[in-house]
């Protein structure tokens, strides 16, 4: 039927292109829309339809449904033009199924050995650890990870599915379903000791910067980070922007788990605003369906925690 189609479709590959989004500025210049925030774009692994971005196998190309680097430069460059900042969605906290394991059910805590990096068939018929493209030329584009800095295998905590969202440190350790957990580092938010994983991920992202002239980045799953590596994250990517001109470089967490904890996250980090606090968009999906009242949901944004100030509105 006409629902099962829609949800058949809702899980693969729709179309649209950083192209197409261009074309539109215009459009959404005339609604009055200032910002966009722009969902990952980064290359996806080649055999699954990875179509919510989440699943990168190389952090320096765009995927091509999207389109190329070029594609994205001329995005920014034509928002800028109509006076619009481009967000970009990036994740720290895994990446793609880009290799697998040698057990059949490997939930955390683990940790387990990998049979190795997967090709572009979703095989693991590559050598986990760096790659000599000479007797695995296969490896590139479409298999492993890249770039090679991320082919190191302490880059990941290998220790299996998450079970239970809620339980620490399994939501910290485990993967994300098949997208495979990025070790980051260890010790305390205030000592913490971040790993070369994450440091090669602050290079990754600072290219971007410098390279698509990009505004601030949307950081997805913070609640599944360390508080030290999201802090350190926040740090050299401030740095860095002040470096190259943008006072205002603008860093939005994605931190469930209610307003307090998002509150506390912002102070520990150094984010610079939340976004997908947890009663929030509950509160706002019952309104548009007509199930609440509307005062319900605008309610919570009077004399907000996160904005510590009356608000007369």
């Amino acid at each position: 039927d006409e629902a099962q189609q829609w949800r058949e479709a809702g899980v693969k590959w729709l179309g649209g292109s950083l192209k197409g989004l261009t074309s539109k500025i215009g459009y959404l210049k005339r609604l009055g829309v200032t910002a966009l925030w722009v969902s990952p774009i980064f290359k996806q692994v080649a055999f699954q339809e990875s179509y919510h971005g989440d699943g990168i196998q190389n952090f320096l190309d765009v995927d091509p449904h999207f389109g190329t680097r070029e594609d994205l430069k001329e995005l920014v460059e034509t928002a800028h033009q109509n006076d619009m900042y481009v967000i970009l969605d990036i994740i720290l906290n895994h990446v793609g199924d880009v290799f697998t394991y040698d057990a059949e059910n490997p939930f955390w805590p683990g940790p387990y050995t990998v049979k190795g990096f997967n090709d572009k068939e979703g095989k693991p018929t590559i050598p986990f650890g760096a790659i000599d493209l000479v007797k695995y030329p296969e490896a590139f584009p479409d298999g492993a990870i890249w770039p090679a800095e991320f082919q190191d295998p302490s880059s990941y905590n290998k220790k299996g599915y998450i079970r239970n969202w809620d339980n620490y440190p399994e939501y910290v350790e485990g993967d994300f379903f098949s997208l495979k957990d990025i070790h980051t580092g260890e010790g305390s938010t205030d000592f913490y000791q971040p790993s070369q994983a994450l440091m090669n991920q602050c290079e990754a992202y600072k290219f971007w910067m410098a390279y698509a002239d990009i505004d601030g980045f949307r950081v997805d799953t913070v609640k599944h980070v360390d508080l030290g590596a999201t802090r350190l994250f926040a740090e050299v990517i401030h740095e860095f922007a002040q470096l190259i001109g943008k006072e205002n470089f603008y860093l939005i967490g994605e931190i469930t788990g209610g307003r307090l904890q998002a509150f506390s996250t912002l102070e520990l980090t150094g984010l610079n605003a939340a976004l997908g606090i947890s009663e929030i968009p509950d509160r706002l999906a019952y309104m548009v369906k007509g199930y609440r009242d509307p005062s319900i949901y605008f309610s919570l944004f009077r004399n907000s925690l996160l904005i510590q100030k009356d608000s007369h509105v």
